[in-house]
């Protein structure tokens, strides 16, 4: 396709260009570096973590970005049910709740090189993928009774006195949680495995 070239060129003003290249293509999305710089600045700031750009960074956001469209292709084409908003509003004001007054959340948001709604969007995905992965994976994802007998007797000490039954519902949702996590993982590389990704920065492999 014309539109994935190697260079995107966005005019700012009539005497200043700035380049942004694209770092990716995995099927016929692109991936610029603006998209990994912006994914480095908004996830550390939800984590509360400085920013690091440094090659390893951006190997881990690329890949992230790379994920991300695997899961967003899915989602479209199954139609998922999206974000809860009050989900979104709930873990929003939990990042927001970090700051005493909006004046010092506006200038750590600007000091992050991020805006208000670029931080309400990536907490809206976030909220999306978790949705994504309960209804994908969670039906499937009920251990085996041996399975959840074998965990109580392998960690009884940390049982205390409860009984098989009282610790019944903990082990369940623990071994559950485990399997989501895995068969969503090894689904993201199956899907990786059907798309013809390529790196136009060999250093994001």
């Amino acid at each position: 396709m014309r539109c994935l070239v190697a260079l995107v060129l966005v005019s700012l003003s009539a005497n200043a260009v700035i380049v942004d290249r694209i770092a990716v293509i995995a099927g016929e999305r692109a991936i610029k570096d603006s998209d990994i710089e912006r994914e480095i600045r908004v996830v550390s700031f939800i984590n509360g973590e400085p920013a690091d750009f440094g090659p390893e960074s951006r190997k881990a956001a690329a890949q992230r970005l790379i994920d991300q469209m695997l899961v967003r292709r899915d989602i479209e084409s199954a139609r998922y049910a999206g974000a809860d908003p009050a989900e979104v509003n709930k873990l929003f004001a939990q990042v927001r709740g970090r700051y005493k007054t909006d004046a010092q959340f506006q200038a750590a948001l600007a000091q992050a090189g991020i805006s208000a709604d670029e931080l309400r969007r990536a907490i809206t995905w976030q909220v999306t993928v978790l949705r994504f992965v309960e209804q994908r994976f969670r039906s499937a994802a009920v251990p085996p009774e041996t399975d959840v007998r074998n965990y109580y007797n392998q960690h009884r000490s940390e049982f205390g006195k409860a009984s098989f039954e009282t610790a019944r519902p903990n082990i369940e949702r623990t071994l559950a949680g485990e399997k989501v996590n895995d068969d969503f993982y090894a689904w993201l590389e199956q899907q990786r495995g059907q798309v013809r990704i390529r790196y136009l920065e060999e250093n994001l492999k």
